[in-house]
């Protein structure tokens, strides 16, 4: 009976070794990952003060509102471009269609001079 109850002692201590180990390797995962997201922070903090450093550097104005505003300019400028070229593209499309109205209209004058001229 002894030996019997070693034996469940020896499967017992063995299986909580192996979820210890599976826990230990689980955990050493995680933090490593941890870790890597640290460093991502990290890294994006640093390229932001780098671009706040040559932001200054240049003489550029830092303020939040000062930031917007070109930002703001930038939008702007973009929509009052668009404008423009949608306005090029359409009067283009309004000088086409004259264009076709115009050879209509020769053409059926000329159609007409034709059937005149047949009469």
């Amino acid at each position: 009976m002894a030996e019997y109850l070693d034996m469940q002692h020896q499967v017992i201590r063995q299986r909580l070794e192996n979820a210890m180990q599976h826990w230990e390797r689980g955990t050493e995962i995680q933090i490593q990952q941890f870790h890597a997201r640290l460093d991502a922070l990290l890294s994006a903090n640093q390229q932001r003060l780098i671009a706040l450093e040559e932001w200054r550097a240049n003489g550029e104005d830092l303020t939040v509102d000062t930031r917007a505003e070109g930002v703001t300019e930038a939008l702007e400028a973009l929509q009052r471009d668009r404008m423009t070229e949608q306005e090029d593209q359409d009067l283009a499309a309004l000088d086409r269609r004259l264009d076709e109205v115009q050879q209509a209209q020769a053409m059926e004058r000329s159609q007409q001079r034709q059937h005149g001229m047949g009469f």
